[in-house]
Formats: structure tokens, C-alpha cells, sequence
């Protein structure tokens, strides 16, 4: 029972039929919305879809500079700067992205074509400076897999 009501489920596989996912429910709710982003950004292996306000659009990973969590939500910023909001946990999205995002701490997945420079700061920390701007600390543990990665 799920909010006063028995759930059902129905799969039908059937190779000649287009693929389609229909849910019948009363109302919006949090796992609706969960299912929907599943769905959307598994049927798509060249981006994602971003919310902002009340609209929501795919985006390209081309077009992705970093991917972090803030406030225990996920965001995506765009080689035109703009933010979107991601409704999957980081660890979902990094299965999702091609091989040149590498994660830069436990919070920060970059692109590493849109890395402008790494910087050093006085405290000997290191950030990756994207090409929008945008700064993200970079962990030992990380920064140790993109030195590999540069060499080579």
C-alpha cells in the first residue's frame, strides 16, 4: 500500500514495439518526479536533463564545464554559465558520463576538456579553474588520477 491505495506494476517486454514508460497515478509526488528523471536521462547516453524555475531541458555533456553538490542538491554548470539543477545523486550521474569527467573530490565531477588551468593556493590546495570561471577544489586523492591521466 502507497498512500492509501495498492500499487500496481505491469512490464511488457515485446521487441517490436516502440519503448515507451507510462505511469497512471493520482498525483505528483517525490518518486513520480525520481522515476521520470531515471527514465529521461537513461533513455539518453549524450546528456542529461536540467531544471531550472519551471522549465526543465536536456542538456548536452559536451556542453557540461562541472558537475557538484551544494545543499545536498546536485548541480551542472554550462560552458555559457548557466546553472541547472540535476535530479540525480552524483554517484548516478558519474555512470552516466563519458570518459573525459573525472571527479575532482566526493563532491565535484569536471569536464577535463573545459578545465582552463589548475591553481595553487597559498595553503598548497589545488583548484581547477574552469573555462566559465567557476573554481573547484581538487582532493589529493583526485589530483594524483588527473597527474596520471595528463601524462599521458
Amino acid at each position: 500500500m502507497q498512500g492509501g491505495f495498492d500499487v500496481k506494476f505491469k512490464l511488457i517486454i515485446d521487441k517490436n514495439a516502440e519503448e515507451c514508460v507510462t505511469a497512471i497515478c493520482h498525483e505528483r509526488s517525490a518518486i513520480i518526479d525520481q522515476i521520470e528523471s531515471i527514465i529521461q536521462n537513461q533513455s539518453n547516453d549524450e546528456g542529461i536533463i536540467g531544471y531550472a524555475d519551471d522549465e526543465f531541458k536536456k542538456i548536452e555533456f559536451e556542453n557540461i564545464e562541472v558537475i557538484y553538490v551544494e545543499g545536498g542538491k546536485t548541480f551542472a554548470t554550462l560552458d555559457d554559465k548557466r546553472t541547472y539543477r540535476i535530479k540525480l545523486r552524483l554517484y548516478e550521474i558519474e555512470n552516466l558520463l563519458p570518459p573525459n569527467f573525472k571527479k575532482l573530490s566526493k563532491s565535484v565531477i569536471g569536464n577535463m576538456k573545459k578545465i582552463d588551468r589548475f591553481s595553487s593556493t597559498f595553503t598548497g590546495a589545488v583548484d581547477a579553474v574552469f573555462k566559465c570561471g567557476r573554481k573547484e577544489f581538487v582532493s589529493r586523492r583526485c589530483l594524483a588520477e588527473i597527474k596520471r591521466r595528463i601524462k599521458k
